[in-house]
């Protein structure tokens, strides 16, 4: 219903060029005071106080205009502007403004009052036009824009996240950080890169602990079974990191202080010249936190990390204006590791991608979109248990090539996508007791096509309760080829899966449908899509199997899922009350039936998995979310809540069944406030430990606070930011040592750009 973007092109950096009638114009230097001088200032939100990119500024009676750069600046060199005349500033995302061109001369600054776009579309990735998004399939979805996260005192990704009343996110002693959706599992949910799938093949998994919100555009989340546009991976939802390529400073740098000697610091560059511009930025940080043993000596969980992000971006031809024709490249490294002093356990890792994304035309297929990435991960791991010793080396490296294209014509669109994936796993596995050692190692090759159709037809109306609706009809084939090889170093051979190769392949249909419109001042959308979902054995399924299983045929098979998914949002914007901004009120129901559920089990006598297949499971719930909008949108208040029945808990373990929040958020002149209660239901799994080597563990119901207060402050060229965040500040019955979710935490953050 509404686009994002403006009239005037916001690739420029903020100087607006002048329409002239003619060069006699120039020559005969007319009357008026704009001759004199031009005008330059700087846009800014009237409550947050944060600069507004991409306004459009423009005089009615003359025709000239120009456009807000990414900082929020404009200079409007109107020839002809007198100064009764009245300058229009405008942006899809907030009210417009009028003002004199007399008082803009006065004083330049202008404040614009944000107001509440119903129904926002979302398009996966900045500017993919030639890829499969979300206006395509119809789903629940939202956005968290950097304007609501880039001040406040979130760590990570992940901590953003799981403010999301439907997502869960779970953290290891080791600091790594995953999400899960829906009630389902952290391999459920696709996390992507600007488009580019970033999960592991090793474990499907991606750790979001790294991925600094300070270089995040903003993140896109969309729930519910996706298999059909993004792959085999998307059986939950799917998470984009949308990077920044823009941004409104050069230099930043960014200092953090937190619970048990914490530390993090950032520093993050940005440079455009001509048509090429290009940003780099480093982060790292450490941890220890104290751990009591029985016998009452303390030992540490040691952490420590760092990531470097480098992008860098090539507008070519004339249509850079668009969009097309730009070329942009991203290469991201993460380094962490963890010592935990009471398990003896070690656990180094190294992961690099590389990205380069082309989106423009060809010289025979026109419009396309055309993506090489490449994964490397390294990753080793050690423990020690009495008089067992298991360690584990890991390789991951993947290359992926997709291309997108999509064609339209006046009855309906029609979207192709393929994908060539070349993936490879080398494990290497030692289990050492006394006297004796075992060892295996195990190496996969994997090759993976897949082939995505997508069909939509748009009907549009006359203006009425019906304004449009849409027809969509998408279709998937993948196809995967795996050589697996086995290598045993041990005098007692472990049984596993034999060496050799498989087939998998599969295909799976979806529809879609999607009507909004308008009801006395009352916008709504609702959607209804349903379809088959089909999920293979990933390669780190297939090389878990536990040292000393008794010989038997073992055989992982895909795993399948019949989903269905309806919501409905309703919003109300009040332009110009005093008290009401407005309201939004979204629900959805949703179910997922599956079939060969792929089950994670622990192996007694070694920290490794190892997976089965169950029959059937199902996942129903029941989501909603409400917010108003008061005194100009200056106070928001929101709330969330989620109710999962799930039926088979064992094949989820850790998941709360019930979910609820509640936030307040107020923003005036630089200053924001936050606070967050929420509501965690019963948690349960099996974890190492115990007689057994396994013991179940029961998480209680959890309920707390958090509260985030931040100011931005600006003096010349000179922007900066201090928070303080509190997080889990009331007293609870449990304490929980070292489970970094649950603990007391207080961070204190700021930061300074030019």
């Amino acid at each position: 219903m509404f686009k994002e973007g403006s009239v005037f092109n916001p690739v420029h950096t903020g100087r607006c060029s002048v329409l002239l009638v003619s060069l006699g114009l120039v020559l005969v230097a007319p009357t008026g005071y704009a001759q004199k001088s031009g005008i330059s200032g700087t846009v800014r939100d009237m409550n947050t106080h944060l600069t507004v990119p991409f306004v459009n500024v423009y005089n009615s009676r003359t025709g000239e205009g120009c456009s807000t750069g990414i900082d929020g600046s404009y200079t409007f060199d109107g020839s002809r502007t007198q100064e009764e005349d009245s300058l229009r500033f405008s942006h899809v995302s907030y009210e417009s403004r009028w003002i004199s061109a007399g008082d803009l001369k006065k004083n330049p600054d202008v404040f614009l009052t944000s107001r509440m776009i119903p129904f926002e579309p979302l398009t996966v990735t900045g500017n993919r036009e030639f890829q499969p998004s979300l206006k395509d399939l119809p789903q629940t979805m939202s956005i968290m824009k950097s304007a609501d996260f880039e001040s406040k005192g979130f760590s990570d990704a992940a901590d953003l996240l799981k403010s999301d009343p439907s997502i869960q996110t779970q953290e290891s002693l080791s600091g790594q950080k995953t999400v899960s959706m829906r009630g389902g599992n952290p391999d459920e949910v696709l996390v992507l890169f600007n488009g580019v799938r970033l999960n592991r093949n090793f474990d499907n998994q991606t750790d979001l602990s790294q991925f600094d919100v300070q270089d995040l555009e903003k993140i896109e989340i969309i729930r519910g079974s996706n298999t059909v546009v993004y792959g085999p991976d998307a059986f939950s939802g799917v998470i984009n990191l949308v990077p920044r390529f823009s941004r409104d400073y050069s230099l930043r740098f960014r200092q953090e202080f937190g619970p048990y000697g914490s530390g993090k610091w950032g520093l993050h560059f940005h440079q455009e010249a001509g048509p090429a511009f290009g940003s780099a930025s480093y982060k790292t940080g450490a941890m220890s936190r104290p751990v009591k043993l029985e016998s009452g000596e303390t030992k540490s969980l040691i952490n420590s990390e760092n990531s470097q992000l480098v992008s860098v971006g090539f507008r070519l031809g004339e249509k850079e204006a668009d969009g097309q024709n730009l070329l942009k490249v991203n290469w991201l490294r993460m380094h962490s590791f963890y010592n935990n002093q009471k398990e003896e356990e070690i656990n180094t890792g190294n992961t690099q991608v590389f990205i380069a994304d082309y989106q423009g035309d060809t010289w025979f297929l026109g419009p396309v979109n055309l993506i090489w990435s490449s994964r490397y991960l390294d990753e080793k791991f050690d423990i020690a248990q009495s008089s067992l010793t298991v360690n584990r080396s890991l390789t991951d490296r993947a290359n992926v090539l997709s291309l997108s294209k999509s064609l339209d014509t006046r009855v309906f669109s029609l979207t192709f996508s393929g994908m060539v994936e070349l993936a490879e796993v080398r494990v290497g596995d030692g289990l050492f007791t006394t006297g004796k050692e075992q060892r295996k190692n195990s190496e996969l090759g994997r090759l993976h096509t897949g082939f995505a159709t997508l069909l939509r037809h748009d009907l549009l109306f006359q203006p009425s309760t019906v304004e449009a609706a849409d027809l969509s009809l998408s279709m998937r084939f993948d196809s995967f080829d795996d050589d697996r090889s086995v290598d045993y170093l041990s005098d007692a051979r472990p049984i596993d899966i034999p060496a050799g190769k498989r087939h998998w392949e599969g295909t799976v249909v979806k529809f879609s449908t999607g009507v909004r419109g308008k009801k006395d001042e009352v916008y709504y959308f609702l959607f209804l899509n349903f379809g088959k979902n089909i999920k293979f054995p990933s390669l780190y399924n297939q090389v878990q199997r536990p040292f000393g299983e008794e010989e038997k045929q073992f055989k992982l098979v895909p795993e399948k899922n019949e989903s269905f998914d309806f919501g409905i949002k309703f919003a109300r914007e009040f332009s110009g009350h005093p008290l009401y901004s407005g309201w939004e009120l979204s629900t959805g129901l949703f179910r997922n039936w599956y079939q060969n559920k792929i089950r994670e089990i622990q192996d007694p006598v070694s920290p490794v998995q190892f997976f089965d297949n169950i029959n059937t499971a199902s996942i129903t719930g029941l989501e909603a979310e409400a917010s108003v909008f008061l005194l100009s949108r200056k106070v928001s208040v929101s709330g969330g809540a989620s109710y999962y029945n799930i039926t088979e808990k064992l094949a989820f373990p850790f998941k709360s069944a019930h979910q609820r929040n509640l936030s307040a958020t107020v923003d005036h002149e630089g200053y924001s406030i936050l606070a967050r209660w929420f509501y965690e239901g019963e948690q349960a799994g099996w974890v190492r430990g115990g007689e057994t080597g396994l013991a179940e563990v029961v998480l209680p119901s959890y309920s707390n606070l958090d509260i985030h207060l931040s100011k931005n402050f600006q003096t010349g060229a000179i922007k900066s930011f201090l928070s303080l965040s509190l997080r889990n500040i009331l007293d609870t019955e449990y304490v929980y040592q070292g489970l970094t979710l649950r603990d007391r935490r207080f961070y204190l953050i700021f930061g300074v750009q030019y």
